[in-house]
């Protein structure tokens, strides 16, 4: 930069001095400094050339500011070709890896055109490289499962959860093969798109389920048979005390079985029907007078304190028998959680996001990380209080069927030493209401 100052002094003062030499000082000052723009111009031309194209032009090894440019201009070009490298390895490295998984991976833009896949959905979804690239993801797989997930995705505003944002459907390829597929925001308008091949896991499950609805319904049978047995023989009065004790623990442990299977067979036949057959509108109010009594029977000498907020105008159009069934398993749940004499709230009411049935009590609660599985079959936050209560551990695995059955969902708040909110959240599509009456059911 000195020298650049340098070199205008210097041009200046020998303008000057030619201009007071020859009585023409004006004249060579201004031809000066043409000369020096002239200069400058050319300077910035050859750097201009050097930057637009430079592999045809040499970098213009020069003095002062352009010097000065051109060499951070020729650092910043050979950071930017080192990070390229680095970026092309980067992504070498990430198309290496997609490649190798087993999931068929897509990625579509904000338009639902692909813009890249790995060699999987070939396999899974047939969509080829680069022959389908641009091409309407939807053009290709055109099961109605996946065309509804695919608008639901794209006309959300906001993030859905994983269940919202996931299918099955059979592979295009292969109909013998069942996808779970999902599609997910993930930067800046690009969605990607995971296929899953679930057909030995969906095989399996069908197994599991199988085989425990055969092998309940044929320990049903011999069971009856003993249970049957052990009341006769409660009822001979010649046997001793010590007889009478033990059929009277038999009789304890093949009732516990006998409701186990009857669970199970329910789980059963709940599982192999995904809607329910023969639904009508169901009064809830009424269920729920009829689920009181139980709940009052259960509680027994423990005297627990009920207070019903019930619509008695709001109806579901459902099956009767399964969702007395999931409330009464609620209710009664809390009666056996909550110590004697205490509060269970039950609240039944519409709102704008649909119909909920509340069940609320001050009992024991339970730890927020036992929350995430307390639907799963046999699953127990504390499986000693749980047997003692006389729980068959699928209460709770089937209030779940029976909502999903429904349209509807459930969800569990707890907190130990507090209480515990369970809530069965079903959709507007489901509720029918009857002219209000004057009066609601409160007890």
């Amino acid at each position: 930069m000195k020298e650049e100052i340098y070199r205008y002094f210097l041009v200046g003062g020998i303008a000057t001095a030619i201009g007071l030499m020859l009585n023409q000082l004006l004249l060579c000052l201004l031809i000066g400094a043409v000369a020096i723009i002239f200069w400058q111009y050319n300077r910035f031309r050859l750097l201009y050339n050097w930057i637009r194209q430079p592999k045809k032009n040499p970098m213009p090894y020069t003095t002062g500011v352009i010097s000065d440019i051109s060499s951070a201009f020729d650092r910043l070009k050979k950071s930017n070709r080192q990070r390229k490298k680095r970026l092309q390895q980067y992504m070498s490295q990430f198309q290496r890896g997609a490649s190798a998984l087993p999931d068929a991976l897509v990625i579509l833009d904000g338009q639902g055109q692909i813009e890249w896949l790995n060699g999987t959905a070939k396999r899974y979804l047939g969509i080829h490289w680069p022959g389908d690239i641009k091409t309407p993801i939807s053009n290709l797989i055109r099961h109605p499962s996946f065309t509804d997930l695919l608008s639901e995705v794209y006309s959300s505003d906001s993030e859905l959860t994983p269940e919202q944002s996931t299918t099955e459907f059979p592979a295009p390829v292969d109909e013998r093969l069942v996808l779970s597929t999902s599609i997910v925001p993930y930067a800046n308008g690009l969605y990607l798109l995971i296929a899953r091949d679930v057909t030995r896991l969906i095989d399996t499950n069908t197994i599991r389920k199988d085989f425990v609805a055969n092998v309940s319904h044929e320990l049903k049978t011999p069971l009856t048979v003993f249970k049957g047995y052990v009341e006769v023989l409660q009822d001979n009065k010649n046997l001793d005390e010590q007889s009478l004790k033990a059929l009277s623990v038999m009789s304890e442990h093949s009732n516990r079985m006998h409701a186990i299977i009857e669970d199970l067979l329910f789980l059963s036949k709940l599982e192999h029907e995904p809607e329910p057959t023969g639904t009508s509108p169901v009064l809830v109010a009424e269920l729920i007078t009829e689920i009181h009594q139980v709940a009052q029977t259960v509680s027994g000498n423990q005297k627990h304190i009920f207070k019903f907020d019930v619509n008695p105008n709001l109806m579901i159009e459902g099956s009767g028998d399964e969702l007395r069934s999931a409330f009464t398993n609620l209710i009664v749940n809390a009666v056996k959680y909550t110590p004697a004499g205490e509060l269970i709230k039950v609240h039944w009411y519409r709102n704008k996001s649909g119909g909920h049935l509340e069940i609320i009590d001050n009992g024991a609660g339970i730890a927020e990380r036992h929350l995430s599985r307390l639907t799963e079959r046999f699953y127990r936050a504390d499986a000693g209080r749980s047997r003692d209560k006389g729980g068959t551990g699928l209460g709770l695995a089937i209030v779940k069927h029976v909502l999903q059955r429904h349209e509807a969902t459930l969800a569990i708040k707890s907190e130990l030493q507090v209480g515990s909110t369970f809530r069965c959240s079903f959709p507007d599509s489901r509720l029918i209401e009857i002219k209000p009456d004057a009066s609601r059911l409160k007890a």
